[in-house]
């Protein structure tokens, strides 16, 4: 369950049980992470990350690159930046794919103009710890107003995710090794949401479209 959407109901049992998964999850990244090869490329975020089955894809592929995904389903940028230690920093990247922000504008008074300084604070940590590890700002993708129904997402509209865009490129563009990739084309429909096929609630994406999203990608796993 999205912790966003928790967040417009009050149930406390729920909410304490994401709490225990996420502690869950966190405890086996940090022992996964111990026997993780350094220097390799991670993949962090939210669900939207969590979800996709990037090293399926890069094993069925050709390239000589390990991938690790650290995605936690629930998450908003100030939930990575508690556990950044874990999903990022432990590992020792080369190279960081980041997909956070969503569950942030799923609140509906959140500031789209805020995620930018939630970022910085991101990059800032990763700059200090890593310092030669490349950061790639992945796009939020679109979403489907109509298949996700209303207000089941609170906040989060595609007018929404697109000024995010907007304000994470600004940021990127004068962040040292950081770069904002967009690798949502083949992703929309004519009216320029995501495409109804590619989604099973309005948000959450099927493999088929993480497929275009991977072939998007993939120069910028090869470094290109």
């Amino acid at each position: 369950m999205e912790k966003a959407a928790m967040r417009h109901v009050p149930d406390e049992a729920a909410l304490e049980r994401y709490r225990r998964e996420v502690a869950v999850k966190l405890q086996n990244y940090r022992a996964l992470n111990a026997v993780c090869k350094k220097g390799q490329i991670v993949f962090a975020g939210s669900s939207l990350m969590e979800e996709f089955p990037i090293a399926e894809f890069v094993q069925n592929d050709t390239l000589p690159i390990c991938v690790y995904n650290r995605g936690v389903s629930g998450a908003v940028t100030g939930d990575l930046i508690s556990y950044l230690d874990v999903v990022v920093l432990g590992l020792a990247p080369s190279k960081v794919f980041l997909n956070i922000g969503t569950n942030d504008l799923s609140d509906p008074v959140f500031e789209v103009e805020a995620l930018s300084s939630r970022y910085e604070i991101i990059l800032q940590k990763i700059a200090e710890h890593l310092p030669e590890t490349e950061v790639y700002m992945m796009a939020f993708y679109p979403m489907n107003e109509g298949a996700a129904g209303g207000s089941a997402f609170g906040g989060r509209t595609n007018e929404r995710i697109a000024r995010a865009n907007t304000v994470l490129c600004a940021l990127a563009g004068h962040t040292p090794r950081c770069r904002y990739i967009d690798v949502n084309q083949g992703l929309y429909d004519k009216n320029g949401a995501l495409r109804a096929e590619f989604t099973y609630d309005g948000v959450h994406m099927y493999v088929a479209a993480y497929e275009i999203v991977y072939r998007n990608l993939r120069r910028y796993l090869k470094g290109e």
